[in-house]
């Protein structure tokens, strides 16, 4: 019982630290969905403060869109797609360059993994 309440406060301070990253960085943050047998696949499961500010939309507004509602041009779709591949198969992806489209209409250039 002793070291199950060591792993559970390692895990607490271990969550803080990545909320605490996640939250106040500056680095706009979204996190998706990327299971190609799931319903949920391209849902934006998560996204910080920074990323909202920069592509305009709230946090309600984001819940109903997908990574590929946000992404519009053809090969920036097909990179979208790779990068949810390679996660899939080896657990991370490569780099990638693609743009979103912030709910004004224009393009945030964004390099992504």
């Amino acid at each position: 019982m002793h070291q199950s309440n060591r792993m559970s406060a390692s895990r607490r301070r271990s969550d803080q630290r990545f909320h605490g990253l996640f939250s106040e960085s500056r680095d706009g943050i979204v996190i998706r969905a990327v299971s190609d047998n799931s319903a949920r696949a391209g849902k934006i499961l998560d996204a910080n403060q920074a990323y909202l500010d920069m592509i305009g939309y709230d946090r309600q507004e984001l819940d109903n869109l997908t990574i590929e509602d946000l992404v519009k041009r053809p090969e920036d779709q097909e990179r979208i797609r790779l990068s949810g591949e390679q996660l899939n198969i080896r657990g991370y992806s490569d780099d990638c360059n693609f743009e979103f489209c912030r709910k004004d209409g224009s393009f945030l250039p964004v390099s992504g993994s």
